[in-house]
């Protein structure tokens, strides 16, 4: 900013100077040049000017051209970041629980009671899912800070939206899982299967084609971060 007012106020002076030589009275003579070593110097005096000139739109357009790319690389991986966290988001809330997903880790031993075990893989298999969000979740609210310092709180309140989906999932998921506990008491269990019934399902994706409640709020939500993303993306 110091550098752009030395260079504007370097301009002024330059513009004031040739004011006061423009009003300055001339005589006959005065646009005769008498030798070609005048005549050098009224060119080296307008190349001068001119290079000035050249050097303040040019300083002025590799500012700007700086600041796109810096805009657009901040956007790109935002937004990049922004869609792995919805996959991370999808596979959390994918009914199908794969083996490995619920295997037991090295040196766990699995428990003789099937229906408890049954259980203890389901809970694996979430802590896992969840487990691979957290690192882009972390992402993504690195970048949020970054994107308020340049672009104001807009863009990290839309993200912030974005990854209170996943606080409802854990809400809904905890409130499933002790439902689901086979040590947990009965009243317990029906207090909680009465709590899911009062609520939009968070944690199961039903893959329909236009998707669910909550597939298609994600999607609103994803939609204004990719509308505030895309306006600074250099085409």
């Amino acid at each position: 900013m110091k550098i752009d007012w030395i260079v504007w106020l370097g301009c002024v002076l330059l513009f004031g100077a040739g004011v006061i030589l423009g009003l300055a009275p001339a005589g006959d003579s005065f646009y005769k040049v008498e030798n070609i070593h005048d005549f050098f110097e009224i060119i080296a005096a307008i190349a001068t000017v001119t290079a000035v000139v050249v050097a303040v739109l040019s300083v002025n357009a590799w500012k700007s051209q700086m600041r796109d790319t810096a805009d657009h690389d901040l956007a790109r991986k935002i937004l990049v970041s922004a869609y792995e966290y919805r996959e991370a988001i999808k596979a959390i809330r994918s009914p199908v629980i794969m083996s490995y997903e619920a295997s037991p880790e090295a040196g766990e031993k699995a428990v003789e009671d099937p229906k408890l075990e049954s259980f203890r893989g389901e809970c694996r298999a979430y802590q896992r899912r969840f487990s691979r969000a957290e690192p882009i979740r972390v992402r993504l609210l690195t970048y949020s800070l970054e994107a308020e310092v340049v672009w104001g709180e807009e863009l990290k309140d839309y993200l912030i939206h974005l990854m209170r989906l996943e606080t409802e999932i854990s809400i809904f998921l905890r409130s499933h899982l002790i439902a689901q506990d086979p040590s947990s008491p009965d009243d317990s269990k029906k207090a909680h299967s009465e709590i899911l019934l009062s609520k939009r399902d968070a944690l199961m994706d039903d893959f329909s084609e236009e998707g669910d409640a909550f597939t298609q709020d994600m999607k609103k939500r994803l939609s204004k971060i990719e509308q505030f993303l895309k306006e600074k993306l250099i085409r």
